[in-house]
């Protein structure tokens, strides 16, 4: 995706949905959204002529963006010296937000040699998923499970296009937001700008729940796809999402802000720096990525969540793969060789570069970049090569300016002139090609030879053009037994997508239909059959030959709640539910938050989990059939997701047990230990045992899995003997206590006093010598103060039933 100094790429960012909500509600504003959807985005770098750049310079150039620089010595110095904070880097990049003059003048001045920058401008890509994928049984605690999992406890972060918070599945019982932050990208001069992003503006649960926040989604991708994943159905009972009581963060993505994928990355570090400060395991949904760039998972943006999700446990990242299943072959992957192969791309009349110009995306591993070579030429309609250009290595005339040839045919007329950007990400190089026609009659040719593999993408469906797949016989054409077939592979999304880190998931049809609020029975156009992979679904793998996707899971015809805008439109009841709160949305978009979800209650069970115990479990207890064949495969990956076997899978410790020998505390043997004090975790008390010391109180050992999932003791409270009296001045017996408690103090007694854990007095009866009745106490922690001499001891006493 970026080519530094050297290089020009472009990309087809997309919402991985189906749009049918944006189709219904507004044809106006859809015709629109349509125009931008097929626009052509260039992605540049430190190109001062380079088209992506220059317009974002013209457009955008005061605007706060995310960026990406070398990680030098050099570079880190004047980030200290203009005070831009690095928000976090790698072992190549430091990711930064600046505006694109700054970066321009840094640039003119020489004090910056290379940049990343992409000007990509994305576009728009239950409760039967609950019984598909036995989610139900884990709600209900049942299947062998010790509990019900709800997500209790766990963050959910949604990156798309907003959520009406309105909605009551995204409300508590007491009709407050699950919300606890917001974040817009799209906002400029905002009044609380979150740090160290410096663009878009945040709220909190206070400014939602006052609707006091200016941001929502009335698209209702966005709130489908949270819907999916943590509806709590409260609207009408229907439609509740795989983990109902997580809370939430959203991100409304900005599809018009510069370097986008790096934005993701952004607001993925921002949710869950929102999940440490609230001590909470998290799982993030993208349901949006890009069809053209590497496909390797090894862009700026993919290695800052990659770094993420290997800071700590209790993190994953669930992704869409693509709704490209249906495009057709448009990527080729081809070896050269030392005769010269070719591969056909046709004109476009409505391609994004002019009408019929060509366009195609190639990239291979850095190692081929003097290995192969390349060259172009155009065949007449009767398969005659009528012309060619030169042919050069990849990395032959390399520089900040697009390498330009023609074509001319034997007249000396010009056929075609020609563009080529190259450079490289990282070890990486790619090569963009754009082939400006004079003839819409030809087709044009890629040739090659030497050696080396490479893999190249275009498509009508994004803007550029058809490889050729309708070939003349041998007779009629003899070279075209050297032509280089396109194929269907390597089809999903690139970026993060593509990552072993990051779970990706296609997509298998949910249900048959549904009775929509016309009272009509929908069904969709296609017909595969329910849990059979929907066409559109991308088939991977990626660039690497790594899996992809990861699993499937139930999205076409899904039905989750709807942004207010649609529900209360009466021409929009066409994509609403008979229960009049939930809207449908389909595609590998509706497939992810299904197992962002069950990945959610995973860490509700194992807190302590990571992206690949998860990844493991999953891949290891998913499902075959009759539809996905032998698995693992490029459709359905291991399968279809069971979120049952994953929690019921998971490797527990034996519980633990602890003996007491006057103030040492053993627990029994385990692999791994953490000892807790009143329901607090002891800071390095991490052995076997514990030394205690007075005052009394309630300790617990726990030994964490190598699936992350903790196994406690029963709770101990420890009796020290009255050498507490004589130490602290004041004990309490028994401790904990169920029916009476004996206040002993080391000088007389003239007060008791009991409070709640709210700092509430409550009534202590006197029933004897200093003997108290604490039967009519709830059970819990309370603190006794005990008055003498005009001394108060304060004490925690334990009521328990």
């Amino acid at each position: 995706m970026p080519l530094f100094t050297k290089g020009f790429s472009f990309f087809w960012l997309n919402f991985i949905g189906e749009n049918i909500i944006l189709m219904i509600t507004n044809s106006v504003r859809f015709n629109k959204t349509l125009q931008l959807f097929t626009a052509i985005l260039f992605c540049t770098s430190l190109m001062a002529q380079g088209p992506g750049f220059q317009k974002a310079l013209k457009e955008q150039g005061d605007r706060i963006a995310p960026f990406c620089i070398e990680n030098t010595t050099r570079n880190i110095a004047l980030l200290e010296l203009e005070n831009i904070p690095v928000k976090f880097s790698s072992e190549e990049w430091l990711f930064i937000s600046a505006t694109p003059k700054w970066i321009d003048k840094m640039t003119q001045k020489g004090h910056l040699k290379d940049f990343y920058f992409e000007y990509a401008p994305p576009t728009l890509l239950n409760d039967s998923s609950r019984a598909i994928h036995f989610v139900n049984e884990i709600h209900a605690g049942a299947g062998g499970l010790p509990q019900a999992y709800t997500g209790d406890g766990i963050l959910i972060g949604v990156v798309d296009n907003g959520l009406d918070y309105r909605h009551p599945d995204f409300q508590d019982e007491n009709g407050k937001t699950r919300v606890i932050k917001y974040w817009d990208h799209s906002i400029t001069n905002g009044s609380n700008v979150p740090q160290p992003y410096n663009y878009g503006q945040e709220w909190d649960s206070t400014d939602i729940n006052n609707l006091t926040i200016t941001s929502i989604d009335n698209g209702g991708h966005g709130c489908t796809v949270a819907g999916a994943a943590a509806g709590n159905g409260l609207a009408n009972g229907q439609n509740k999402g795989m983990a109902p009581d997580a809370k939430l963060v959203i991100v409304q993505t900005d599809f018009g802000l510069s370097n986008w994928t790096m934005t993701i990355a952004d607001a993925c570090d921002y949710i869950f720096k929102i999940a440490d400060e609230n001590n909470m395991p998290c799982v993030i949904n993208l349901s949006l990525g890009t069809y053209l760039g590497s496909h390797d998972g090894d862009d700026p943006a993919s290695v800052a969540m990659e770094a993420m999700v290997d800071e700590k446990p209790g993190r994953i990242i669930v992704c869409a793969a693509g709704n490209s299943g249906a495009w057709g072959e448009y990527h080729v992957e081809a070896d050269a060789t030392a005769d010269t192969s070719f591969t056909w791309l046709l004109p476009n009349p409505s391609s994004a570069f002019g009408a019929n110009n060509i366009y195609f995306d190639l990239w291979c591993e850095g190692q081929f970049d003097n290995t192969i070579n390349f060259g172009f030429g155009a065949d007449d309609p009767n398969y005659n090569l009528r012309g060619t250009s030169n042919f050069l290595r990849l990395n032959e005339n390399l520089g900040p300016n697009p390498t330009r040839d023609t074509i001319y045919n034997d007249q000396g007329d010009k056929i075609a002139h020609i563009e080529i950007y190259r450079g490289y990400q990282g070890s990486v190089f790619n090569m963009g090609v754009i082939i400006f026609v004079d003839s819409a009659d030809y087709r044009y040719r890629f040739m090659t030879y030497g050696s080396g593999t490479y893999d190249a993408w275009s498509g009508v469906q994004i803007g550029a053009n058809a490889f050729e797949t309708n070939l003349p016989s041998v007779a009629t054409m003899p070279k075209i037994v050297d032509y280089n077939m396109p194929d269907a592979n390597k089809t999903i999304v690139s970026s993060w997508n593509c990552s072993e880190k990051i779970i990706s998931v296609g997509n298998v049809r949910n249900r048959v239909g549904h009775i929509d609020g016309n009272g009509n029975y929908y069904t969709p156009s296609h017909t595969n059959a329910v849990g059979e992979i929907s066409p559109n679904s991308s088939r991977g793998p990626n660039r690497r030959g790594i899996l992809k996707p990861d699993v499937t899971a139930g999205g076409d015809v899904a039905l989750a709640a709807g942004p207010l805008a649609i529900i209360q439109n009466p021409n929009s009841q066409g994509a609403v539910d008979s229960g009049g709160w939930h809207v449908r949305n389909g595609g590998t978009s509706m497939a992810s938050p299904i197992v962002a979800g069950i990945a959610a209650l995973y860490l509700e069970r194992c807190p302590e989990g990571t992206y690949s115990t998860f990844k493991n479990l999953m891949n290891n207890t998913a499902f075959s059939d009759i539809y996905t064949g032998a698995v693992p495969n490029n459709t359905y990956g291991f399968g279809k997701v069971h979120g049952l076997n994953i929690l019921g899978n998971v490797a527990i410790e034996p519980k633990p047990s602890i003996t007491q020998a006057n103030d040492l505390l053993t627990a029994s043997t385990a692999p791994n230990y953490q000892w807790m004090k009143d329901g607090e975790n002891l800071p390095g008390e991490t052995s076997q045992t514990l030394t205690i010391s007075p005052p009394n109180a309630e300790y617990q050992v726990y030994t964490v899995s190598s699936d992350g999932c903790p196994s406690f003791s029963d709770p101990i409270q420890t009796n020290l003997g009255l050498e507490e009296v004589e130490e602290h001045g004041v004990v309490l017996v028994p401790n904990p206590a169920k029916d009476k408690m004996v206040v002993l103090a080391k000088s007389d007694i003239d007060q008791v006093l009991c409070f709640d854990q709210t700092g509430k007095q409550v009534q202590l009866p006197k029933i004897g010598k200093d003997t108290y009745d604490v039967s009519q106490l709830a059970t819990g922690y309370y603190q006794i103060k005990v008055i003498s001499e005009n001394n108060v001891l304060p004490i925690k006493m334990l009521r328990i039933d």
